[in-house]
């Protein structure tokens, strides 16, 4: 554990891009973010046998405002931020305008603000999500900042917005 950085950092060059593929884990750490993702990166998340946890006091996972290209994948896991005091603490915090995400599962857990919150905007189909819970704190949505949702969630799929403090993306 750390008390001020990251539980594991992510990054390349625009020469050698950096890989990371997580099937199971625990990266829990006091400081910043379970996961920081910088720049020049492809990051998937794929539980198979163990759980996967991203757990940081700011966020479970920081995509970095970098604006370089980097990829995340996110097939499951529990991303949550663990942070009391303040107000910018979520599951996940977005500021890449040239990231991709995709999400298609997993548990978004924001301890002061959001699941997903988007520190800056994606920019239109950068970001598309399938499947995954959000939660929320607060007077925050539970995906919330920069975005628009129609051009987040993937086509086919919708928010039930039934609970307030937790979103899920269903099937339509």
């Amino acid at each position: 554990p750390s008390a001020f950085g990251s539980g594991a950092f992510v990054m390349g060059t625009a020469d050698v891009k950096a890989t990371a593929r997580i099937y199971g884990g625990t990266f829990k750490v006091s400081g910043q973010a379970g996961f920081s993702v910088c720049e020049y990166a492809d990051l998937l998340f794929a539980p198979t046998s163990s759980a996967i946890l991203g757990s940081g006091n700011a966020c479970g996972i920081a995509v970095e405002n970098r604006n370089a290209p980097t990829s995340i994948v996110i097939n499951g896991g529990t991303f949550e931020s663990t942070g009391q005091n303040g107000s910018s603490y979520d599951g996940v915090w977005f500021s890449n305008t040239q990231a991709t995400m995709t999400i298609t599962g997993g548990t978004f857990i924001g301890s002061v603000r959001s699941g997903l919150y988007f520190q800056l905007s994606p920019g239109w189909g950068k970001v598309q999500i399938s499947g995954g819970t959000f939660n929320r704190s607060g007077n925050n949505s539970p995906i919330d900042g920069s975005y628009w949702e129609y051009s987040v969630i993937a086509t086919g799929y919708s928010l039930d917005k039934s609970n307030p403090s937790s979103w899920q993306v269903v099937a339509n």
